[in-house]
């Protein structure tokens, strides 16, 4: 995989000075050559344009699947802000209360276990601060966040608290969109992705259902037309197989945050009308 580098405004701003304003020293941006695209859906009212449901029936002989998803799950924080800013804030408060507690969100108890399960705390105004901080250190604005923004952003975000942010691209080579190692990075290296897409499907996680012993799945999502930042995870993987057992379909469904309010679900990035622009694997350590 190939190493790239190693958030209202006004809400909240007395706690947002907790967090900080100033850069890390030294750090700058470098102009782009061009505009870059701005990824700004943020309800499902504004941001994307509704297309409508897409729905599908695929009929198979056999197939294989991988799949795994994180529990805890993310928090499904709402900002009101920007896609972007959702999706980087949620992994934020992900890490903040599973491998960094309390660290990242100052005066944030991130959450707490009742009867064996973390339950996370519901948003506040701490969480607020870290969105409004975000949306600075992303450079934000009302259209939105750029990739490199983004990054830069959650790098400067994590330094001020004294912690480091990866940003590993996980786009794939030869065909493939995303680089096989993206599912020993979430599964086995407690790392999460973050994704750029140009229009878009969101569905609930059961918008797949399996009628394995019938020889088919059923399929179910809204589609958007949009630039969208998502927050990833968990995935599924199905390689459906023919008569003669080989693959004649593969389906990749990312688990996410959808960036709506703070719902969380499902996504699919193939087979689709959707253009799959970048994606990272995320970690703050």
């Amino acid at each position: 995989m190939r190493k790239l580098f190693g958030i209202t405004m006004t809400l909240m701003l007395a706690v947002a000075s907790l967090i900080g304003n100033a850069a890390p020293a030294g750090q700058t941006q470098a102009a782009a050559a061009e505009p870059e695209t701005r990824y700004a859906s943020t309800t499902y009212a504004e941001g994307g344009t509704y297309v409508g449901v897409v729905s599908e029936t695929i009929y198979y002989h056999d197939k294989k699947e991988s799949s795994y998803m994180w529990n805890p799950q993310l928090p499904g924080y709402s900002s009101g802000l920007t896609c972007g800013i959702v999706a980087g804030g949620n992994i934020v408060a992900w890490y903040n209360g599973t491998s960094l507690y309390g660290e990242l969100i100052p005066y944030h108890t991130p959450g707490f276990y009742f009867m064996g399960v973390f339950l996370w705390s519901t948003s506040n105004a701490y969480t607020a601060a870290m969105f409004s901080q975000l949306y600075t250190d992303m450079g934000a604005t009302a259209a939105g966040v750029t990739i490199s923004g983004y990054l830069n952003g959650m790098s400067t975000y994590a330094a001020r608290r004294g912690k480091a942010f990866s940003g590993t691209s996980a786009v794939g080579t030869g065909g493939a969109l995303l680089d096989p190692d993206y599912k020993d990075e979430i599964k086995k290296n407690g790392k999460l992705m973050t994704i750029f897409l140009d229009g878009f499907l969101i569905g609930s996680i059961t918008a797949l259902v399996s009628y394995k012993n019938s020889g088919y799945d059923t399929f179910g999502m809204e589609e958007y037309t949009g630039a969208h930042v998502m927050a990833v995870y968990g995935y599924k993987e199905i390689n459906y197989l023919d008569v003669n057992g080989n693959v004649f379909r593969q389906d990749i469904y990312l688990i996410v945050h959808t960036g709506f309010g703070g719902d969380l679900g499902m996504t699919r990035i193939t087979n689709t009308n959707a253009q799959f622009d970048d994606a990272y694997i995320t970690h703050i350590y």
